[in-house]
């Protein structure tokens, strides 16, 4: 029983790291709308221009898409391991 609950939790991490992947362009869109708006509140500088805002999607988008890959070959490891 505990077997499988631990392969049931690591499908999961496995199923959040693709879901991570394949929405990477959203979450980063969205990441950098709230933190625009923080800084136009709270900074003295103001925010960001609109090539600074493409280019700030763009590497949110990749660290995202990292960590989701990063995350479904661990559990794809573990999940190999396991079931051996």
């Amino acid at each position: 029983m505990a077997n499988t609950l631990v392969i049931v939790a690591w499908g999961c991490c496995a199923a959040l790291g693709g879901t991570l992947v394949s929405i990477a362009t959203e979450l980063s869109a969205g990441y950098n709308n709230w933190t625009t708006s923080l800084r136009a509140r709270h900074s003295a500088s103001g925010p960001p221009s609109s090539k600074w805002r493409e280019r700030n999607t763009l590497i949110m988008t990749w660290v995202i898409r990292f960590v989701g890959g990063v995350l479904m070959l661990v559990s794809a490891l573990w999940l190999v391991s396991l079931l051996r």
